[in-house]
C-alpha cells in the first residue's frame, strides 16, 4: 500500500494508517515530533484503535520529519530499542506469534 501524499490529514489518513499497521501483523511504534500540533492527536487516536502490544514515542521539541539537532537520532534510538526488544530472533515477539528466524512461531 502507498504511503499517503505529503500534507494529507484527516480520517483518509488515519483510517489508512491504523489498516495498514494492522496488516502488518508486528507491533507498531509510532513516533511524532512534540512540536507537531495536529499530528499528535492523530497518532493518539490511530493508536487507540490499535490492538495488542504498542507504543508511542513524542520527541520533545521535534516538528514534522524530526529536523531539529539531535531529533532523528532520539527517533533511531527508540526505534533501535523497540526492534531489539520485539522483533529480534528469539525475544517477546515469539509469544506474540510472530514469525522468528527459526521459523517457529508462538502461541
Amino acid at each position: 500500500m502507498s504511503p499517503p501524499r505529503e500534507g494529507c490529514r484527516g480520517a483518509a489518513v488515519r483510517t489508512l494508517l491504523v489498516t495498514s499497521l494492522m496488516e502488518f501483523g508486528s507491533p507498531p511504534s509510532l513516533f511524532v515530533g512534540g512540536a507537531d500540533v495536529g499530528v499528535i492527536e492523530l497518532n493518539e487516536e490511530a493508536l487507540a484503535r490499535l490492538q495488542g502490544l504498542k507504543a508511542l514515542e513524542i520527541i520533545p521539541g521535534a516538528s514534522h520529519l524530526f529536523p531539529e539537532p539531535g531529533a532523528l537520532e532520539a527517533v533511531v534510538d527508540h526505534a533501535a530499542r523497540w526492534f531489539e526488544r520485539y522483533l529480534a530472533a528469539g525475544s517477546e515477539t515469539s509469544a506474540l506469534g510472530i514469525e522468528t528466524e527459526t521459523g517457529r512461531k508462538g502461541p
